[in-house]
C-alpha cells in the first residue's frame, strides 16, 4: 500500500522574498519598524503584509519558519519561591 502524502499549497513568496524573509528575522523587528523586541508569528505576518503585500493565517506563517530554520521558544515562569541561580551559590 503506497502512502498518501498532502503537500499542501504552495508557498505564497517566491524565492528571492524567502531569501530576504529570512534576513529579516536575524535582523530583529525594531530594524524593520516595529517597538516590540521579539519576533512573533502575528508581528511576522504584519511583515509580510506590509513589505510582500501576501496575507498569512497564524498556522500558515508557523509552518513557514519552521520550513525557515526558525523556531518559536517559550518563557518558562519561575515559582517565586524557588531560589535563584545567585542564591543557591551562596
Amino acid at each position: 500500500m503506497k502512502a498518501i502524502t498532502h503537500p499542501g499549497a504552495e508557498c505564497k513568496l517566491n524565492y528571492m522574498q524567502l531569501d530576504e524573509l529570512r534576513q529579516d528575522p536575524i535582523d530583529g523587528p525594531t530594524k524593520c519598524f516595529f517597538e516590540s523586541g521579539m519576533w512573533t508569528a502575528p508581528l511576522v505576518i504584519a511583515h509580510v503584509r506590509n513589505k510582500y503585500n501576501i496575507k498569512y493565517k497564524s498556522s500558515g506563517m508557523l509552518c513557514l519558519l519552521h520550513r525557515m530554520g526558525f523556531f518559536m521558544e517559550k518563557a518558562h515562569p519561575c515559582h517565586p519561591n524557588v531560589p535563584t541561580k545567585k542564591e543557591t551559590k551562596e
